[in-house]
């Protein structure tokens, strides 16, 4: 992962950076569609860019009740993913 090129990212609008996805063409290209009614309900935040991770967690198998394993396991995922 090149963080620098991540970051680069933020100088781009959001639509610009899906049109040029689109013409990738790694995808169909009405998966990605997203319509009018998004907009930022933080402005003043300013602009954000990064990598979404999501993970799955089992908190129903017996010696996970564990916090400090739950967390471990977590970060490993992380490290994992990225």
């Amino acid at each position: 992962m090149n963080v620098s090129k991540i970051k680069k990212l933020v100088e781009i609008d959001t639509p610009t950076v899906a049109n040029g996805l689109e013409l990738l063409g790694f995808q169909d290209p009405t998966a990605g569609y997203t319509g009018p009614d998004v907009r930022s309900l933080m402005p003043e935040l300013g602009t954000r860019v990064g990598i979404a991770v999501t993970a799955r967690m089992d908190t129903t198998t017996p010696g996970t009740h564990n916090l400090a394993n739950l967390q471990a396991n977590w970060y490993k995922a992380m490290q994992e993913a990225s």
